[in-house]
């Protein structure tokens, strides 16, 4: 399967995560490695579906782009798109400088949707904080929950939204109980970070 043509992907960097790079577009973001095979099989189990992929920062489309029909790219920063990468299918590839806030996206039409490292940067002050880096209170909170209301009103039935969060920043715990409008919730834990896998 191509899962398995993937095993080894960036194993000889030795990274438990992606980190963005000054110098090349990155593949999947802030996400660790072990997480990325269980994101591939869901895009598999997707891959007749629209999928949109939000907060994109620096990253590369190369390996996403053959597990999907068409990737929609968010991000509110319009550097994400004049980043060099390499060429992709403009078909099938779709770049959007957009708020996650306010999807322009119509109801009920995607079946995917990821974020890798977002809800980390949603609010300016969350970078620069050491004691309250990530925690959700105030307005981060509220922009979170705007993020996660317009995520849900795009997916389809069954559509699945897929988050990497760092456990510290962003506990689980805490994070899982702003998705009461979805009907499942997993999360899978790794070494710094976790995949929150929730359906609507």
């Amino acid at each position: 399967s191509k899962v398995s043509d993937h095993a080894n992907y960036n194993h000889k960097k030795g990274r438990i995560y992606m980190a963005y790079s000054l110098f090349e577009p990155i593949e999947f973001g802030m996400i660790e490695e072990t997480h990325i095979f269980r994101v591939l099989e869901y895009l598999t189990d997707y891959k007749g579906e629209t999928v949109v992929e939000l907060g994109s920062g620096l990253t590369s489309f190369g390996t996403k782009s053959l597990y999907v029909r068409k990737l929609i790219v968010i991000d509110w920063n319009s550097t994400a798109f004049t980043f060099p990468r390499e060429e992709h299918d403009k078909q099938k590839i779709t770049l959007l400088q957009a708020d996650a806030k306010h999807l322009p996206v119509h109801d009920n039409k995607i079946g995917v949707v990821m974020a890798f490292g977002l809800f980390g940067n949603l609010d300016s002050k969350m970078l620069y904080s050491t004691k309250d880096y990530g925690v959700l209170r105030g307005n981060s909170l509220q922009k979170s929950l705007t993020v996660i209301d317009e995520v849900y009103r795009v997916l389809i039935s069954n559509g699945m939204f897929l988050i990497s969060n760092h456990k510290e920043r962003q506990p689980a715990d805490d994070f899982r109980q702003l998705f009461d409008s979805f009907t499942k919730v997993k999360v899978y834990f790794g070494v710094e970070r976790y995949l929150l896998v929730a359906s609507k």
